[in-house]
């Protein structure tokens, strides 16, 4: 026998194995491992943040992009705008942010504010969105056809422009890319928004006229035709995209009459419109989203873009 036999012989002889207690205690903390691991579902839906869909003025706009898991078939998006008055909110505030984890695809977008650019630089904003998401929608696995515009209050109101101006060049703007992509919207979801802002005019509520003044850049008896545009009721024509229209009647910054208004605007062109009015809410997203609001809203969206 060589010196490397015995050698080798000796190191097997001395090597200690793992005693059986050990083995077994190493077996069940794998098997756990992998319990955990398969347990564990896979996220319902990631969110892409700070992605920029446009610039104007040389101010970046930018959306956070939530998408669910799957998407297959290509799901719906919601369209989300941020309320603040139109001078102040970002895009971090989502209410509908539950719509992820049930399939459907969300962009909540910011836009440019009062203080800073005057309408209609909020609506030509939003539009350039949606002509970012038609753009890329293949990229993202999303339909491009079903696009639901929400939002509340300011939001809200850009969410109706944006229903109710779809074939309309005059608001477009020459926001972003994509100029070839229509700007058209599917339905919206309207949470307390203002469908008529000449009214604040001769009939001001709470803070409307310095809202108003910020927004439309000047005192507002030389800004009522410049009001008038910025007025979905004014764009109402048959063909608009359906709505669903939700109001507090104890709002006491949008009044209801403005919701009201709407109703009967879009019913007289023939515009599919639901609504509900909650008699104790106010000008919160809130009291609409309990589970019975949330079904109201899914209820909505089936009838409207599930397929």
């Amino acid at each position: 026998m060589t010196q490397t036999t015995v050698r080798t012989r000796t190191a097997v002889t001395r090597m200690r194995w793992p005693s059986p207690v050990v083995v077994a205690a190493l077996s069940v903390t794998v098997a756990a491992a992998w319990w955990f691991l398969l347990r564990t579902p896979a996220p319902a839906f990631t969110i892409t943040r700070d992605i920029e869909y446009a610039s104007a003025d040389g101010h970046s706009l930018k959306l956070d992009l939530y998408l669910p898991a799957g998407r297959n078939p290509a799901p719906p998006i919601i369209l989300w705008l941020h309320g603040g008055g139109w001078r102040y909110g970002d895009k971090s505030h989502v209410p509908l942010r539950f719509l992820a984890s049930e399939g459907y695809a969300i962009a909540s977008i910011d836009y440019r504010l009062s203080p800073n650019a005057p309408f209609p630089a909020q609506i030509h904003d939003c539009k350039a969105a949606v002509r970012w998401i038609k753009a890329n929608a293949a990229k993202h696995r999303i339909d491009p056809s079903r696009i639901v515009a929400a939002g509340e209050s300011a939001g809200a109101h850009l969410a109706l422009l944006l229903g109710t101006t779809g074939n309309e060049a005059a608001l477009d703007g020459g926001v972003g890319a994509h100029a070839n992509e229509s700007t058209k919207v599917a339905a919206v979801i309207d949470f307390f928004g203002s469908g008529d802002l000449t009214v604040y005019i001769d009939a001001p509520v709470g803070e409307s006229t310095e809202v108003l003044t910020l927004l439309l850049g000047g005192p507002l008896a030389e800004r009522r035709e410049l009001a008038r545009q910025a007025s979905p009721v004014h764009w109402i024509s048959a063909g608009d995209a359906r709505a669903l229209v939700l109001h507090g009647k104890a709002d006491d910054a949008v009044p209801l009459v403005q919701s009201q208004q709407l109703i009967e605007q879009f019913q007289a062109a023939n515009v599919k419109v639901t609504w509900h009015f909650l008699p104790t809410a106010g000008h919160n997203t809130g009291p609409f989203l309990d589970e019975a609001g949330k079904e109201r809203i899914r209820t909505f969206l089936r009838e409207s873009v599930r397929q």
